[in-house]
């Protein structure tokens, strides 16, 4: 007899993302900086249709709020 556990996680409504970059590493420095600023957020590949593969750095948010507050960070601090 087996025994499935599963845990229920609630999805992340909002997430804001960071501009995209060409490079890992310059994903990463931007996650670092963000990360200064008390944002914690993490690297995605995104593949572009006839560009090739960006990464971006999303940041989840539990609401539209924090979404908001995410995104004003970004662009007064980080752009």
């Amino acid at each position: 007899m087996s025994i499935l556990m599963l845990t229920l996680v609630p999805a992340l409504a909002f997430s804001v993302e960071g501009p995209s970059f060409g490079s890992k590493g310059d994903a990463n420095t931007y996650a670092r900086s963000a990360k200064d600023h008390e944002l914690k957020g993490r690297v995605i590949r995104r593949y572009r249709d006839g560009q090739g593969w960006e990464y971006v750095v999303r940041f989840d948010a539990q609401d539209e709020k924090e979404a908001r507050a995410f995104a004003t960070t970004l662009t007064r601090e980080l752009a």
